[in-house]
């Protein structure tokens, strides 16, 4: 994989990456890409030998970023920026292969919450873009504002998951439905680091189509499977259809209330959601919470594995996945 060293400046970064082993970069798309200035890809300073230098106006990976908290607002301003540039990659002619889908590869500007990703074309053996799982990565990682309701946040993931492979047309109308703010805002502002040539923004009614080979069509919507939690004294199945999902016994804390064992704490512990895998975290607890009989230590992550046994105080599940 090719090496990434960065140089972080008051105002703006610069990134160069350059090839290993037998890779060799693919100049005349380089080339174009200079001629072209797709939106939310860095500008090219210079090309050498098996190495190119990007820079752009901003500091934070997006990596650091999710690490403070990401509001709504700002949440839907990622996933549309996302969807502007994936369109015009492809409108270029350019290879969205090329694009590396990398959290700590992608830098935004916190003044004008602008993203900034890296085209780094390959003569061959590059990886197919895998754009949903790129999402899945921000949504697993996202901290959310406090008190705010984080609904929105898997109703987007599920509606994303439902097409097998990456919609455009359908993820921008989903967020104009849920954020018109957003899609009106970056149709119609100046973004003078993501697209220096003023490439046109996605219509409502546009449709981004892209190359089989790259990203296949969407099909039939697809039913996700959830894990779940098996109350062991009365049988109930508990899916846990969230990327953080409360339990407690407070009905109005905890997105699975126990409210009639007054053993449990009003938000005992929190399972986690992140790449697939699924963790428990004691939420500072008066009587503890167990994993196959051992008590963990508050606010830190403990995964679950299939048929594993978690006790809030004396309330046993059973974790299933």
């Amino acid at each position: 994989m090719s090496k990434v060293k960065v140089k972080i400046k008051k105002t703006a970064i610069s990134v160069r990456v350059k090839t290993e082993h037998k890779e060799i970069i693919n100049e005349s798309e380089l080339n174009q890409l200079t001629r072209i200035n797709p939106r939310g890809i860095m500008h090219i300073t210079s090309v050498k030998k098996g190495c190119a230098e990007y820079s752009c106006p901003a500091v934070v990976s997006l990596t650091e970023r999710l690490k403070k908290n990401i509001s709504r607002y700002d949440f839907f301003f990622m996933m549309e920026q996302i969807v502007i540039m994936v369109q015009d990659v492809c409108d270029s002619g350019l290879n969205i292969n090329s694009v590396r889908f990398n959290p700590d590869e992608v830098y935004i500007n916190e003044m004008t919450k602008e993203m900034y990703f890296i085209y780094f074309p390959l003569v061959s053996g590059q990886d197919r873009a895998d754009i949903v799982s790129f999402i899945e990565n921000i949504i697993y990682s996202i901290t959310p504002v406090i008190n705010e309701d984080t609904d929105y946040i898997s109703r987007f993931m599920y509606y994303v998951r439902s097409f097998h492979g990456f919609n455009g047309n359908a993820i921008e109308k989903y967020i104009t439905r849920e954020e018109r703010a957003v899609v009106n805002v970056l149709r119609n502002m100046e973004m003078s680091g993501i697209g220096q040539q003023g490439t046109t923004v996605l219509a409502e009614d546009s449709m981004m189509t892209l190359q089989p080979q790259q990203i296949p069509q969407p099909q039939k919507p697809m039913q996700y499977h959830f894990a779940s939690l098996t109350r062991q004294v009365t049988g109930e199945k508990i899916e846990l259809n969230k990327p953080s999902f409360v339990l407690g016994k407070s009905p109005e804390s905890a997105d699975y209330a126990i409210a009639d064992n007054t053993n449990v704490s009003r938000i005992h512990a929190t399972i986690i959601t992140r790449n697939g895998r699924y963790y428990v975290m004691d939420q500072r607890s008066t009587n503890g919470t167990f994993v196959n009989g051992r008590i963990i230590k508050p606010n830190q992550e403990v995964e679950l594995l299939t048929g594993d046994c978690l006790m809030l105080a004396n309330e046993e599940f059973v974790f299933g996945n």
